[in-house]
C-alpha cells in the first residue's frame, strides 16, 4: 500500500491522482447529499432547426434540420448525454489512473517526458474503456421522452384528447408510443376549435412558454384537419 501511494503521487502521475481524488469527492458530496447526479451534468451540442406546415386539404408536412456539433458528436459517442457526464468522467479518471501509475511504473520509470508520451494512449483506451463499461448504463437512463426527442418531435402526431379542450380551456390529451405508457399532454385548441374526451386532435405547434402543445381537430380516416369553427 504504501509503494502504491509512492508512485499514486509522484510528480508524473500527481495530475491523474488528483483528478480523482476530485471525482472521489464529488461522490462524497452525492452520498452525502450536497449534490446530485446531475449536478454537474453537461448537454451535449446538439442543435435543431425545426419547421412545419399545416394544410388542412393535405394534412401536415413537417421539415427538420438537423446540425449536431462536432464536439456534441464526440462526446455523443463516448456516451455522454445518455449517460450523466460525471459516471463518464469518473470511469475516464479511474482508467486513466490505473493506465498512467502502471504504465509510468513499468515503462518510463518515473520519467516526464515517457509519461507525456504515454497520455494520449492512455487517453483513448482509458476513454474506449470508459464507452465499453457505461454502453449497459445507457437502458438504465434511458427516459421514454427520448423516443420524441424534444417537444417539438411531437409536433405533426395525432393525440387522444383526454380531457375536454377549446381555445380558451387548457385539456389534456394523450400520444401512443412504442415503449411504456403514452405520453400525457396539456394541449389547448386553435381560435374557436374544440375537442371533447376521445376525439382525435394533430399537434401542430408547441409553445415553450406556457408548456402546451396546440392542436386542432383531425380526420384520421382522410388524414386531413378538420376545422369546426
Amino acid at each position: 500500500m504504501i509503494e502504491l501511494l509512492h508512485f499514486a503521487f509522484a510528480p508524473v502521475n500527481i495530475p491523474f491522482t488528483l483528478l480523482l481524488i476530485m471525482v472521489l469527492l464529488y461522490w462524497i458530496s452525492v452520498i452525502i447529499g450536497v449534490l446530485d447526479l446531475g449536478s454537474l451534468d453537461i448537454e451535449t451540442d446538439v442543435h435543431t432547426d425545426l419547421h412545419h406546415d399545416v394544410h388542412v386539404d393535405k394534412g401536415v408536412h413537417v421539415e427538420v434540420d438537423t446540425h449536431i456539433g462536432w464536439f456534441g458528436l464526440v462526446l455523443a459517442y463516448f456516451n455522454v448525454g445518455a449517460v450523466p457526464f460525471m459516471i463518464v468522467l469518473s470511469f475516464v479518471a479511474l482508467f486513466l489512473w490505473i493506465g498512467a501509475v502502471l504504465g509510468n511504473h513499468y515503462l518510463g520509470g518515473g520519467n516526464a517526458w515517457v509519461g507525456l508520451a504515454l497520455f494520449l494512449p492512455n487517453l483513448l483506451v482509458s476513454l474506449y474503456l470508459a464507452k465499453w463499461v457505461t454502453n449497459p448504463l445507457k437502458w438504465v437512463f434511458r427516459e421514454p421522452k427520448n423516443e420524441v426527442e424534444s417537444n417539438h418531435g411531437l409536433v405533426g402526431r395525432t393525440c387522444t384528447v383526454v380531457l375536454p379542450v377549446n381555445d380558451g380551456r387548457i385539456g389534456q390529451a394523450e400520444v401512443a408510443i412504442q415503449r411504456g405508457a403514452p405520453l400525457l399532454l396539456t394541449v389547448k385548441t386553435t381560435l374557436g376549435n374544440r375537442l371533447t374526451r376521445g376525439e382525435k386532435g394533430l399537434i401542430i405547434d408547441y409553445d415553450k412558454n406556457a408548456h402546451t402543445y396546440l392542436i386542432e381537430p383531425y380526420d384520421t380516416g382522410t388524414g386531413t384537419l378538420v376545422n369546426v369553427q
